[in-house]
């Protein structure tokens, strides 16, 4: 996997089109018109990734070397710009925030870190950093890493633990560096130290590479992996074991973003009739679940695709649209009384086109970015709390 590749956008690029299973529409209610309160923070090229309870909200802006920072913003809107690695480093992002205001991210080093890889480039490592912003572990990567080897910290929950992926032995080709395969895993804190264990999740067979994209506080992991060349989204438990989730259309291609404490767990599915679509996977009594497709407003025309990327404790779903003509639409699914939800289409900043919403908090606050002018361009990008 080239080390500028993540395990979702592989099984994105494999979606192909097969035999529906004709799994029915969640029961939604007429799309609401357009609604929330919205709040630019500080910083140009920004978005918001992640974000807590608390309202802070984890993510990145860009420096004006074009360079990413990662940043917290608190929530007053009071910018932090996370530490980046000894030397320096070409850049960092803050993926996700838990509610004791530690973050976790990437970051990728300059040659003047005390022990750089080789090569040309700037390689990724995960990292965590503490309430003040600075980095209190650069997280291990998988045993016999060797020369090139990258890893990246996604999401990190209220004890600690920590969910992203770490790539196998590189090689050359061509005279440049690649990953060896990208492998889901989870790093675990040692007590009483900012020492963590990493822990390599168990992947199904036919399996090419994996990615762990979110954890909840009962240990429940969720992501996607390559089976056979086909995306697949999973589940692992508290000790590893991975179950593929049910799809949409029979062979096609899926990925888990996001679970909550109630082990419902969202994201994406190819769907035969609508191309790829929100799914919520709802849990049941003997372990298995049942797969449900949110739908979504109803004027994107042909070509548009819908991803659901967070959902709270209370159900509430935040994603985004993508029309065939590239623009962004941030959408809100609000449970109904009767089994269905609610789909709502989230506003941008004054003057700007596009908007997506990335996380959500039990407060019902997201993170997400408000998007101005004619492409998805970060020229006038502002990451933004939505108030809903």
């Amino acid at each position: 996997m080239s080390r500028r590749t993540s395990v979702r956008m592989l099984v994105m690029a494999a979606a192909t089109t097969t035999l529906s299973l004709g799994v029915p529409t969640m029961a939604a209610a007429a799309p609401a018109a357009e609604s929330c309160t919205v709040t630019a923070l500080p910083g140009s090229g920004s978005s918001g990734l992640g974000i807590n309870d608390r309202g802070d909200i984890a993510g990145a802006r860009t420096a004006e070397d074009g360079t990413s920072v990662a940043v917290v913003w608190d929530k007053q809107g009071v910018a932090t710009d996370l530490a980046r690695l000894p030397g320096g480093s070409y850049g960092n992002v803050a993926h996700d925030i838990n509610n004791a205001g530690q973050s976790v991210g990437v970051a990728m080093e300059t040659h003047d870190h005390p022990d750089p890889w080789k090569g040309d480039h700037a390689f990724q490592h995960a990292v965590v950093w503490d309430a003040e912003g600075v980095i209190t572990a650069e997280l291990p990567y998988l045993p016999g890493a060797t020369e090139g080897d990258q890893a990246v910290a996604n999401a990190i929950n209220d004890r600690g633990v920590i969910a992203g992926w770490a790539s196998g032995p590189s090689y050359e080709m061509f005279g440049d560096i690649f990953d060896g395969p990208a492998h889901a895993v989870i790093w675990t804190p040692t007590a009483g130290a900012d020492d963590y264990s990493i822990t390599q999740l168990n992947s199904l067979p036919g399996t090419s590479v994996s990615e762990s994209a979110d954890i909840n506080n009962q240990g429940q992991i969720v992501g996607s992996a390559l089976v056979d060349g086909r995306g697949v989204a999973l589940t692992w438990d508290k000790n590893g074991d991975a179950t593929a989730l049910p799809v949409l259309t029979e062979a096609g291609q899926a990925a888990a973003t996001a679970i909550n404490s109630k082990g419902e767990i969202v994201g994406w599915a190819e769907s035969l009739e609508s191309g790829l679509r929100a799914v919520l996977w709802t849990p049941g009594p003997s372990g298995d679940y049942v797969i449900s497709d949110l739908g979504v407003i109803s004027d994107l025309g042909s070509g548009a695709e819908v991803f659901a990327n967070d959902i709270n404790d209370r159900g509430v779903i935040v994603g985004r649209t993508s029309s065939s003509t590239g623009q962004l639409r941030a959408i809100l699914w609000t449970p109904t009384s009767g089994g269905g939800y609610v789909v709502t289409e989230m506003c941008a900043l004054a003057g700007h086109t596009f908007s997506e919403g990335n996380a959500i908090n039990n407060r019902g606050q997201v993170a997400g970015r408000s998007i101005g002018g004619s492409s998805q361009g970060a020229e006038d990008q502002r990451a933004v709390r939505f108030d809903t």
